[in-house]
């Protein structure tokens, strides 16, 4: 008989090594072995889906009031949720979608 064991979401994937909810952080998680990820969307004021957890970034201000051009321009390494599923292929993925 297999043991059972609780399954492991990597919360905003590796963040205690690398910047949360980045590309990097999902594939590190990946990595080290965690079942799949959770991962925070917002939307840019373009409707682009972008993987952030708070409403702003400091010094660079609201992210729902930027266009994406400005925020990829000021913050290149934040992800577009496109571009996080991208590297979860065949994983799980929590998507929790916060507002504004």
């Amino acid at each position: 008989m297999s043991a059972i064991r609780p399954l492991v979401l990597a919360h905003r994937g590796a963040c205690h090594r690398v910047r949360e909810n980045t590309v990097e952080a999902f594939a590190l998680a990946r990595e080290l072995g965690a079942d799949g990820i959770e991962l925070d969307v917002r939307r840019s004021a373009d409707d682009v889906l972008i993987v952030h957890h708070d409403a702003e970034v400091p010094e660079f201000g609201l992210l729902a009031a930027q266009p994406f051009d400005g925020i990829r321009a000021a913050l290149p390494w934040l992800p577009t949720l496109a571009e996080a599923l991208e590297v979860c292929t065949g994983w799980l993925v929590n998507v929790e979608i916060k507002c504004l």
